[in-house]
């Protein structure tokens, strides 16, 4: 069976566990060609290895995980492993060791050492518990094939017999379609398009809520000037750091 799993996030992730879980336990004479996509690399837009180090997530590390165990109310099989805390203290440095090309290795390195069960961890950090947990999937796929395309999925038909990917790079078809897409864009609210339409007549400048505040451009705010930031979820204090 072909499945295509559109998006590489956590929840992604989890998907890709749970069906190689099932297949394995359940149906191992069953082989499984499995494609994952996303327009970002493993881990999706939210937690880029790449970001800034300093942006934090909102939950303690000791309460991610990309696990299962018995308070799972699933009836499939389940699949142990470490929490966000306990991989940093004993698997982080060696992955880490093992792909130079993450970068900020060594902030990354420096943060793993110090997290503890009630830290918050950077999400650059999370970006790369869930690189290590896909590899842990592929080394453990037995029978079964894994891959992930970078791209981004343009089309999605529905045939007769299947379904028909189209990505900005090729098309292939599949038997199943999960779609991970995570937050998706939004328009301007009413609110905000009238507060971009004031800034742009007063020649001032407003920025809109982004996808993750790290894509918005500061660059134009000079020293010194004065800045509203409406509103104080997790984004106001991104903007802060």
């Amino acid at each position: 069976m072909h499945i295509t799993l559109i998006g590489a996030g956590p929840r992604g992730l989890l998907i890709l566990e749970r069906l190689l879980s099932w297949q394995q336990n359940r149906f191992p004479k069953r082989q499984l060609t499995i494609v994952l996509t996303d327009p970002y690399p493993i881990g999706g837009r939210v937690w880029k290895i790449d970001q800034d180090p300093n942006l934090i997530m909102n939950t303690a590390a000791s309460q991610i995980t990309l696990f299962t165990d018995q308070t799972v109310t699933d009836v499939g099989p389940f699949l142990t492993g470490p929490d966000l805390s306990t991989w940093a203290l004993t698997t982080a440095s060696g992955y880490l060791d093992a792909h130079p090309e993450f970068n900020n290795r060594a902030i990354l390195l420096r943060q793993a050492a110090a997290l503890g069960p009630n830290n918050y961890a950077s999400r650059a950090l999370y970006g790369v518990y869930q690189h290590w947990f896909f590899d842990m999937l592929v080394a453990r796929a037995g029978n079964n094939s894994i891959t992930f395309k970078q791209q981004t999925v343009v089309s999605l038909a529905k045939n007769a017999a299947n379904f028909t990917i189209t990505t900005d790079q090729e098309s292939w078809h599949t038997d199943q379609v999960v779609m991970a897409l995570g937050n998706l864009k939004n328009s301007l609210t009413r609110d905000q398009k009238a507060l971009d339409d004031y800034a742009h007549a007063h020649d001032l400048f407003y920025l809109a809520p982004r996808f993750t505040p790290e894509e918005g451009d500061l660059s134009t705010i000079e020293p010194q000037a004065p800045v509203i930031i409406r509103g104080l979820g997790l984004s106001f204090f991104d903007f802060n750091e």
